[in-house]
C-alpha cells in the first residue's frame, strides 16, 4: 500500500512487529526501498506554556507513508484531508508534517518567503529583547483584555467574535519582526500604551504569510457556500453524497489552516522562532485590546450592555433586538476597528457562572449558553468539556443540559431544573446500585513527574506508583487512568487502582463519585432555584444512604452490582 493508517503504529504496532519478524526471523519488509532502514525517533517530555506533554516516538518508513492518528493532532482533528493541506501549503513531508507542530510549519513557511526574497535566514534565533525599564516591561507585558462577565441568568445574548481577530492584526496592520520599531520608518503611527512603530516601506514576512492563509481560508468557505447554492449544474448533477463529501474535504482543510493561524501569533514570541520577536508579540496584544475596547464603547453607544468581553469576543444583551440589530451592530465595529467581526450567535439565553471557590466571583470561563435557533449548547468550564472528567459524570451532565436548552426563559427554566433534577436521581441510584459498566468510572490524568518524584499521596501519584511497581515505564506528560475504590483509605493504595491493574473485588467509592455527579449538577442550579429547598426537595436528597463501598463481582459480565453485605467487610473503618 501507499500509505499504512494506524493507531499507535507510532510507539506499538510496528515496533512490536520488527521485534516480532526478527525473533522468528522473518523479513519484514516495510519499506519499499530495501536500501533503507525504518526511521524511528525517541519518545519524550517537554514543557509548553507551562503543562508537562508526553510526545510519543515516532516510526517513518521510505517508499510509503505511515501516520499514526494517535500521535498525529493534524491527522486526528482534521483527517487526512487536513493532513495533505498542511503538507502542501508548507511543503514539508507529510510522514514529517504528521508528526511536527503547526508552529515548524510556520516557520518553513516563513523561510520560504525569505529565501525567495533573497532575504539571509538565521540558523537560530539571534534578536534578543529590546531593554525596557520597569515600567516599560509591566505595560508591555500583557495578553489579551479579559473582562469578568456579570453573574447571572440573561435572555436574548449576542455573541460576536473578531474573525481571526489576531492573524487579522498581523495583515492588516504590517505587524511582523522585522517591521516593528525599524529603523526606516521612525515617523510612522504607533502602537496604542507601547509607542512602538510599524514599518510602512515594506511588508513583513509573517504578514505576507498570514495573508495567503486568510485568503485560502476564504476561498475554501466561499467554495463550501457554492457547493450549498442549488443553482450549480455541476453539483446538481453529481449524487447527493460526493457533494456532502465535497463540503466536508473543504471544512477538513479550512480546519487545518485555522491550526496555522493560531500558531502565528504564539510563533512570534517563542524563544527559539527564526523569525520571532518579543516586541511583535507585545504589538498584537496592544492592539487586540484597543480594538476589543473600541468594540465595547461601540455597543454601549447604540444601548446594548456589554455582559462579559473574552480577548476577542463580545457578549451583549438588548431587550426586543433581533438578529438584524446584532448583525447590524457586528458591521459597525467592523468598520471603527478595520478588522472583520462576526455575529457568531444569537442565544435564548445565557448563563455565567461563578468560581468553584466563591459564589460571588465572576470567572471568565465557566458559562453555558443555548442557541436561539436549536443545537449545542455552547459549554465553558464544565466537567462535560474535560478530558479527566469520569464518562459517567459527562453524561450525566450532557443529559441534563439537554434538559433545560428546551427552556425559553427564566421561569421555564426554573421548570425545566426539576425535570433534570430527575436525571441526576437517576445517575446517583445507578451508582448505588452498581448498575454502570466500570468503564464509566474512569478518571484520566496527565503526569507532571516521574513516579517517584510525587511526595504528595495524590490518586495520581499513588496510581503511577502502582504501574511503576508493576514495571510500566511512565514519563512526565503522559496520561494514567484509574479508578477510585475508596477516597479515605488509611493505606494509600486502597484509595484508588489503576484502571490496568484493577481487580473487580475492589469496587468503586460510592460517596465520591456521587458527589461528583452533584458538584457537576451544581452550576445549574445557581440562578434556576425555585421556591422548593435544594437540600430537602431534590429527588436525590431523598435516596437511602448508600454503601460507602461497591462491590464489582459481575464485571465478566461487563457489568457490577452493590452488595452491602460484601462492602461492608472491604471497606476500611472510619
Amino acid at each position: 500500500p501507499d500509505l499504512l493508517l494506524t493507531e499507535w503504529g507510532d510507539s506499538t504496532l510496528l515496533p512490536g512487529l520488527i521485534h516480532a519478524a526478527a525473533a522468528a526471523k522473518i523479513e519484514l519488509s516495510l519499506n519499499r526501498d530495501p536500501a533503507r532502514r525504518i526511521e524511528r525517533a525517541r519518545a519524550r517530555s517537554y514543557t509548553s506554556y507551562g503543562r508537562i506533554l508526553f510526545k510519543e516516538s515516532a516510526t517513518t518508513l521510505a517508499g510509503r507513508l505511515h501516520v499514526d492518528t494517535e500521535n498525529s493532532f493534524i491527522a486526528d482533528q482534521c483527517h487526512l484531508d487536513g493532513l495533505w493541506e498542511l503538507a502542501r501549503i508548507t511543503k514539508l513531508p507529510v510522514q514529517y508534517t504528521a508528526r511536527t507542530s503547526t508552529g515548524t510549519g510556520i516557520s518553513y513557511m516563513q523561510m520560504e518567503i525569505a529565501y525567495r526574497d533573497g532575504t539571509l535566514i538565521p540558523e537560530q534565533k539571534a534578536e534578543p529583547e529590546s531593554p525596557k525599564r520597569p515600567d516599560e516591561l509591566l505595560r508591555a507585558d500583557r495578553g489579551g483584555l479579559v473582562f469578568p462577565p456579570r453573574l447571572g441568568f440573561f435572555e436574548n445574548v449576542a455573541e460576536l467574535d473578531f474573525v481571526s481577530e489576531y492573524p487579522s492584526i498581523m495583515a492588516r496592520f504590517n505587524v511582523s519582526p522585522e517591521t516593528v520599531n525599524c529603523a526606516c520608518c521612525p515617523e510612522a503611527p504607533r502602537v496604542p500604551e507601547l509607542g512602538y512603530h510599524i514599518c510602512r516601506k515594506r511588508r513583513g514576512i509573517t504578514s505576507r504569510v498570514v495573508e495567503r492563509l486568510i485568503e485560502k481560508r476564504q476561498q475554501y468557505k466561499h467554495a463550501v457556500g457554492a457547493i450549498h447554492e442549488s443553482s450549480l449544474g455541476a453539483i446538481r448533477e453529481s449524487p447527493l453524497h460526493a457533494a456532502e463529501e465535497l463540503r466536508e474535504s473543504y471544512n477538513l482543510r479550512r480546519s487545518s489552516l485555522k491550526w496555522l493561524l493560531v500558531c502565528c501569533f504564539g510563533y512570534t514570541g517563542y524563544k527559539n522562532a527564526r523569525f520571532g520577536k518579543i516586541e511583535a508579540h507585545e504589538a498584537i496584544n496592544a492592539l487586540a485590546r484597543e480594538k476589543l475596547l473600541v468594540a465595547m464603547e461601540t455597543a454601549e453607544r447604540q444601548g446594548y450592555r456589554v455582559l462579559h468581553a473574552l480577548v476577542d469576543s463580545l457578549y451583549v444583551q438588548k431587550a426586543e433586538a433581533a438578529r438584524e440589530d446584532f448583525e447590524r451592530l457586528a458591521r459597525e465595529i467592523e468598520a471603527r476597528t478595520g478588522l472583520p467581526m462576526a455575529l457568531e450567535a444569537v442565544y435564548r439565553f445565557a448563563v455565567f457562572l461563578p468560581s468553584k471557590q466563591s459564589a460571588e466571583i465572576p470567572v471568565p470561563n465557566r458559562f453555558f449558553c443555548v442557541p436561539e435557533e436549536g443545537g449545542e449548547p455552547k459549554v465553558r468550564g464544565l466537567e462535560c468539556r474535560r478530558h479527566d472528567s469520569p464518562p459517567l459524570v459527562v453524561r450525566m451532565q450532557t443529559e441534563a443540559l439537554k434538559i433545560l436548552a428546551e427552556a425559553r426563559d427564566r421561569a421555564s427554566y426554573g421548570r425545566k431544573l426539576e425535570e433534570a433534577r430527575e436525571v441526576l436521581a437517576r445517575y446517583l441510584e445507578r451508582i448505588e446500585e452498581g448498575s454502570a459498566p466500570i468503564e464509566e468510572f474512569i478518571i484520566s490524568r496527565r503526569l507532571t513527574r516521574p513516579p517517584a518524584g510525587y511526595r504528595q499521596n495524590s490518586a495520581t501519584a499513588i496510581v503511577a506508583r502502582q504501574l511503576d511497581r508493576a514495571g510500566v515505564k511512565l514519563r512526565p506528560g503522559e496520561n494514567v487512568q484509574y479508578i477510585v475504590t475508596d477516597a479515605d483509605a488509611v493505606l494509600p493504595d486502597d484509595r484508588a487502582r489503576a484502571l490496568t491493574l484493577w481487580e473487580s473485588w475492589r469496587g468503586y467509592d460510592v460517596a465520591y463519585y456521587q458527589q461528583m455527579l452533584r458538584d457537576a449538577f451544581k452550576p445549574f442550579e445557581y440562578f434556576g432555584r425555585t421556591s422548593r429547598s435544594l437540600a430537602g426537595s431534590s429527588p436525590y436528597a431523598r435516596l437511602p444512604s448508600s454503601p460507602r463501598i461497591a462491590s464489582t463481582d459481575g464485571l465478566s459480565s461487563g457489568r457490577f452490582f452493590s452488595t452491602t453485605a460484601q462492602t461492608a467487610s472491604r471497606s476500611t473503618p472510619k
